[in-house]
């Protein structure tokens, strides 16, 4: 069987989601963030590869994306995103998004820190 396509969005400085997913499930990951973000998240993916047994980084992609454009990235078995919903402005992109990037029987799995019941409520009336 394949390995699962994974899509990380706003993987942060750290992309532990998608390490944890290229060590433990053998998943095909790409990891995404703003440009900004890329020079130390690709640094901790390397160091902390290592501790999770991952020697062989192929199958975990580190990119600058952002979810607002237009553009697609493909279509992933799985989305992963944390911490991504507390801004009511950029729901519709982050929706936009997944719904060009999810695959056909696909699934995205979110964690969030409630700070506002009502703008994450919004993200999934949506």
């Amino acid at each position: 069987e394949a390995a699962p396509a994974v899509l990380e969005l706003g993987c942060g400085v750290a992309a532990l989601p998608s390490l944890v997913a290229a060590a433990i499930f053998g998943a095909s990951v790409c990891a995404t963030d703003l440009p900004e973000v890329m020079d130390l998240a690709n640094a901790n993916v390397r160091e902390n590869a290592a501790r999770l047994g991952l020697a062989d980084l192929s199958s975990l992609k580190l990119l600058a994306f952002d979810w607002t454009s237009e553009v697609s990235l493909g279509c992933f078995d799985l989305i992963l995103a944390a911490d991504l919903l507390y801004d009511a402005g950029l729901q519709d992109p982050l929706v936009k998004c997944l719904v060009r990037s999810v695959a056909e029987n696909g699934r995205a799995i979110f964690a969030f820190q409630e700070r506002e019941a009502s703008v994450e409520r919004r993200f999934f009336d949506a």
